[in-house]
């Protein structure tokens, strides 16, 4: 699990669930869980509300500028520019929001060069000739602060 302070960004907190009850409370519909976060700083103090964040689990995914994720009648998709200079579209199934950044789960493999400024010159069979934009530093200084993305 996850948490966040209301004014800090993300989730920098990191913790483990130690129980989970096997049951629904059949008057709230809700889930009894417990969970456990070291507080070396003692920064968490009783009565503060902060933002909690359980991954039902844990999978590899790609970050990519919000902007570079269109969608349409058949769902989300990135502009992506191949060897040979040319945009290709690809379909994208994408996943929460953090910061400027968009998790995508599938439809990229992380070597692609996906489309982000020029978006309407940028057509699918197109011919262009991409500027490198690096993106990876950004995505870098996010990692500290998302919570781990990876497959088990």
């Amino acid at each position: 699990m996850f948490i966040g302070l209301i004014k800090e960004k993300c989730y920098p907190h990191e913790g483990y669930i130690d129980f989970a009850a096997t049951t629904l409370t059949s008057t709230t519909s809700t889930l009894l869980k417990r969970g456990f976060l070291a507080n070396p700083k003692g920064k968490i103090l009783p009565g503060l509300f902060a933002r909690v964040r359980v991954p039902l689990e844990k999978k590899e995914a790609f970050l990519v500028p919000d902007a570079a994720v269109s969608s349409d009648q058949q769902g989300s998709y990135v502009l992506v520019v191949d060897e040979k200079n040319a945009v290709e579209r690809r379909t994208v199934k994408t996943g929460a929001k953090v910061d400027e950044l968009r998790i995508v789960e599938e439809g990229l493999n992380g070597k692609e060069r996906v489309v982000v400024n020029g978006m309407l010159k940028a057509a699918p069979g197109r011919q262009v000739t991409p500027e490198q934009e690096n993106v990876a530093s950004t995505a870098n200084a996010q990692q500290s602060s998302v919570p781990a993305v990876e497959k088990r």
